[in-house]
């Protein structure tokens, strides 16, 4: 296994004194996305409907950040690169 972490230095004196909340978490490794790719392809899992929404790049902000950001009932949007 590759890993591609590094030990980040924190202020831990000044989370203590400031009682701050530390929280950690963790990307998916590899084989998780190999094993994802090949349950989409053979047809296990219906990815169609995991695109909501695709929009161009120069539309970013007013139709896809400000939509997630009110909370619609977007599950992934799609930004393009190319005009719409």
């Amino acid at each position: 296994m590759v890993q591609t972490h590094r030990p980040v230095a924190a202020p831990f004196a000044t989370a203590v004194i400031r009682e701050l909340q530390l929280v950690g978490s963790r990307v998916y490794e590899p084989r998780d996305m190999a094993a994802a790719v090949d349950l989409i392809a053979a047809g296990r899992v219906p990815a169609g409907g995991l695109v909501t929404r695709e929009v161009p790049l120069e539309h970013a902000i007013r139709d896809a950040y400000e939509v997630l950001r009110a909370g619609r009932d977007e599950l992934k949007v799609l930004v393009t690169p190319g005009p719409g």
